[in-house]
């Protein structure tokens, strides 16, 4: 579990971080059972509803700043969302618990499982684009490259990880992924692969989200990727994730 204090999270979010470290364990890649497809499935449903509470939380607040008749009438006819709102500590212990799952999920040997670390990625990231993808971004980087021997063997489920991360980096923090961006594409080129329809497939689909998503032509001003890293550097936060 996340070296928090108790004192800052609540007696409830501290239950579900306790079962979190648990059944950590069941999430490696090599532990497969009955209890695989359960625990990837909770893993799935847990990431959305987090992800889902903390987008409902901001988009009340927005609406208080906005329009305050229409947020203190919705809250007298849906009372439960005053209690909706969660502590940013117990949010990054949640992210310092779930990513890891995810990403263990994610080189699960069952597809269902793996499928469900995917998704759970795109919902946790969503919640801090700007601290998660960056990690998660490089180990992905680290899995596609040939020198990493023991690391080869992940390339198709880093693949899918990057089309996952590359819209929420993109609409957070465009410099998290054009500066990376040369790597990638130098990387990722090797997974079109005639012997390997699956990594070939992954490829395909991460260049077709990576053209959906990147601005091509016209005249728009990019921004200065290097200047946004250093500004986010800067910038501390309340929990900085680790991602192994």
């Amino acid at each position: 579990m996340p070296d928090v204090s108790s004192d800052n999270i609540s007696e409830g979010s501290l239950e579900i971080l306790r079962f979190l470290s648990f059944v950590k364990p069941y999430f490696n890649p090599s532990n497969i059972g009955t209890w695989t497809f359960p625990l990837g499935a909770f893993l799935h449903y847990l990431s959305y509803e987090l992800c889902h509470r903390v987008g409902n939380t901001a988009g009340l607040k927005t609406l208080k700043n906005d329009h305050p008749n229409i947020a203190r009438q919705l809250l007298k006819d849906e009372p439960y969302l005053q209690c909706m709102d969660l502590p940013g500590t117990e949010i990054v212990a949640f992210l310092d618990s779930l990513l890891p799952l995810a990403q263990q999920a994610l080189y699960s040997k069952n597809g269902n499982v793996s499928h469900a670390g995917e998704t759970s990625l795109l919902y946790l990231t969503q919640i801090d684009p700007a601290r998660a993808s960056s990690p998660l971004i490089d180990f992905s980087l680290r899995a596609l490259d040939v020198s990493s021997v023991n690391l080869s063997h992940q390339a198709p489920a880093a693949l899918s990880a990057l089309s996952r991360l590359l819209q929420p980096g993109l609409r957070r923090d465009p410099s998290i992924i054009l500066s990376r961006l040369p790597e990638i594409l130098r990387l990722t080129l090797a997974g079109i692969d005639s012997n390997d329809q699956s990594k070939t497939l992954r490829t395909l689909i991460f260049y077709r989200n990576l053209v959906m998503w990147v601005p091509v032509g016209g005249s728009a001003n990019l921004p200065n990727v290097y200047e946004s890293i250093k500004a986010l550097d800067r910038g501390g936060a309340d929990g900085t994730m680790h991602v192994s």
